[in-house]
Parts: structure tokens; sequence; C-alpha cells
């Protein structure tokens, strides 16, 4: 009696999944086929973003190795032309390369107009424009166009970020070169007062004061000395003249 209890359990059975095969089989069928489509797209998406990658990757340092032979407007227009189609984060950091190496070939003009639009790029980070402000700044530095420099700079010096030392230092050299100290000083002044500041930073800041100390101490002395010498002439001249008595 049990073993046809238990043939008749297995025939309802049967009967259940051929039921639910017959009404959902090709539900089951068409599932397993997305499954494996779905993973083998997957895979050859990663394939082909591994291996555009790889290929970016190959092409950035070969702009790179022009950067090193000191081919830097070469390397600048393939940087420029590389980043506009490149994948990932390589487009950014492309436009910064590209920038700086306009920089090196002498171009001033564009690379501040690079790093102007990277600044002005919302759909960077906020560091992203900070520093590109900051490189800005550092390249019109050597221009020694002070309110140039103060227009990109001087929002970054005014907010904490990880670049706003770095945004102080240039407005305290641009304010050096135009003979500013009172504003050279306040600006070093706050870099050596801020706790966050690296032993590198505090070295050329302490260097930069002690210039400045220099340079108002040497109009004071040029100042002595020329009021030490003033009666110097008057004094010759005497004498020539008691000379030229003595002989006559």
């Amino acid at each position: 009696m049990t073993d046809i209890f238990q043939e008749v359990e297995e025939d309802i059975r049967r009967e259940r999944m051929k039921s639910l095969w017959d009404r959902f089989g090709w539900v089951i069928i068409l599932v397993a086929v997305l499954i494996v489509a779905v993973t083998a797209g997957y895979n050859g998406y990663t394939y082909f973003k591994t291996r555009a990658e790889q290929a970016a990757g190959d092409e950035f340092l070969a702009a790179l190795d022009m950067a090193a032979d000191g081919r830097n407007a070469a390397a600048a227009e393939a940087l420029t032309e590389f980043a506009d189609g490149a994948p990932g984060g390589y487009p950014v950091l492309a436009r910064f390369r590209a920038a700086s190496e306009q920089a090196l070939a002498g171009n001033t003009e564009a690379a501040v107009s690079g790093f102007d639009a990277l600044a002005n790029d919302a759909s960077l980070s906020n560091r992203q424009r900070d520093l590109a402000r900051v490189r800005a700044g550092y390249v019109l530095l050597n221009g020694g166009d002070r309110t140039a420099v103060a227009d990109r700079v001087t929002p970054v010096a005014s907010t904490a970020g990880p670049w706003q030392n770095t945004a102080r230092e240039i407005l305290g050299l641009a304010a050096y070169q135009a003979r500013d100290y009172d504003a050279a000083q306040k600006w070093f002044d706050e870099i050596d007062a801020d706790a966050a500041t690296t032993q590198d930073l505090r070295g050329r800041v302490q260097l930069m004061k002690e210039l400045i100390a220099s340079e108002r101490a040497t109009p004071a002395a040029a100042d002595a000395n020329d009021v030490s010498n003033a009666g110097a002439p008057a004094d010759e001249t005497a004498s020539a003249g008691a000379e030229g008595e003595v002989s006559e």
C-alpha cells in the first residue's frame, strides 16, 4: 500500500511540474537567455572598455614623451586633441597638462586660456577649478601682471581649502614683485600663522620675509649714505680753494 501511495504522489508531482512548465516554461527560458545575454554584454563592455583605456593610456604616454623630449608645443597640441575623445578621467588630466606644456613652450596666453577654461568648467569639482586658478596665477606671475594674478587667485586664498596657502604665496610674490612690501608681508604672515603649512612652504616664507626685511632696510641705508656724502663735495671744494690760495 505504501508503494502505491508513493507512486500516486510522484505522479501528482510530475503532473504539477508539467503543468507549471507548460504555463511558465517560456518565462524560465527567457530569463535564462536574458541572464546569458546580460553576462555576455557586460563581459564584452568590460573588455572593450579595458582595451580603450589601454589605448588611451598609450596615447597619453606618447604625448608625455614629446614633453620629455622638449617638444612642449607639440605635446600641448597632441594632448588637446587627445582630450576631445579620451575615456574616463583622461580628458581633465590632458587639459591640465596641455595648458602646462603651453606655458613651458612660452605661449603664456594659450596656457592661461586653458587654465581659465578649466576654472570655469562647472562639470569639474571645486578643488579642480581652484587648482586651475592657482596654475593660471603661477603662469601670470612671470609676466608681472599683479591685477591678473589677483583676479584669479584671491578667491582661492580667501577660502579654506587645499590650495589656500599656495594662493597666498602667489599673491605674496606678486606683491613683492610690485614692491608692495606691506601686502607681501601680510600674505606671508598668514601662511606662517597657519598650522597646516608644510615645512617646505614655511621655509620659502621665511626666506621671503627675510628678503622683505632686507629690501626695507636698503633704502634707509642708502638715505644714510646720501646724508653722509652730502657734505663731502663742499669740504672738497673748500680744500681745493684753500690750496689754490696757498699756491697763489
